[in-house]
């Protein structure tokens, strides 16, 4: 590269995990004597390819005096072209909104 000049490179990078990470790039040159290094440091975030599917369950569980505990089970299926890594589930629980019957 020329003095007072700059050029690009591309190079492809290859993630191994999902999630944060940090990507670091360096250079060095010389000329003689003279060695001249630069790097530069960046976080990315790596996420899974394609696109995201969501899927809601709902469940009624009733309890009263005479069955106070309820177990329920649910399936989940996931299917078979997803990204390893990229599963996440979540739960949420609410009570009774209109009041006892």
């Amino acid at each position: 590269v020329k003095e007072g000049s700059a050029t690009s490179a591309s190079v492809r990078v290859r993630p191994s995990a999902l999630g944060a990470a940090r990507l670091l790039a360096s250079v060095s040159s010389s000329s003689g004597a003279i060695v001249l290094n630069d790097a530069v440091e960046r976080a990315v975030l790596v996420r899974p390819e394609g696109f995201e599917v969501r899927e809601t369950k709902n469940l009624v569980m009733e309890l009263s005096a005479n069955t106070p505990l309820s177990a329920e089970q649910i399936e989940l299926e996931v299917p078979s072209e997803a990204v390893n890594g990229s599963i996440r589930g979540s739960l949420s629980v609410t009570g009774d909104l209109l009041g006892p019957t």
